[in-house]
Order: C-alpha cells, then structure tokens, then sequence
C-alpha cells in the first residue's frame, strides 16, 4: 500500500498523513487482512514519519538495497496490524503549517 504526492508545492501539508489513514482504514474495513505494509527508502524522511506517526513500525530494513539519485539507501518497511490500529481522531498540523 502507500500514497504518493507527486507535487512538491503541496507536500509537507498534512495531505500524505491523510492519504495514508484513510487508505489504511478503508482497507482494514473492506478487507479480512490482518497487516499492511508500505516500503519506502531510508531517506524519505517524511514518509517514515508519517508512518511513524499513524502507528506503523519498521519491520524490515534492506541495506543499500536502493539507488536514488545514484547513492544508495536502505529500503525500508513499515507494518500496522488490525489490532494495532487506530484511526487517527484529527488530521494532525504538518511542522509547516504551525508556524
């Protein structure tokens, strides 16, 4: 699973946080699946916060198992279980918008 804002303009906006929650519940209602997950690289930053801060925990960690912008990273991946699960009362402000 995952969610992608390709605009860098609206990025840092909270609409990724959004995206995710949302996808994640809708997916958890619609479907009998216990996990999902979403793999990322070890310098999205941003995306590892945000699954971070929605209750997702890295699971696995493949060293330099990608190439972005010719230099390699970790690829990442990040987990919930249904049980672990709780949808996000409030979209929470982006360190953006608080200023």
């Amino acid at each position: 699973m995952g969610v992608t804002v390709y605009d860098p303009a609206v990025r840092g906006q909270g609409i990724g946080r959004t995206a995710l929650a949302l996808w994640t519940s809708v997916l958890f209602e619609r479907t009998p699946w216990v996990r999902l997950d979403f793999a990322t690289w070890s310098g999205n930053e941003a995306m590892l916060g945000v699954g971070k801060a929605l209750g997702f925990v890295e699971e696995a960690r493949f060293r330099q198992a990608r190439v972005v912008d010719g230099v390699r990273h970790d690829s990442v991946v990040m987990g919930v279980l249904r049980g672990e699960w709780q949808e996000p009362l409030e979209p929470q402000p982006s360190a953006d918008s608080r200023s």
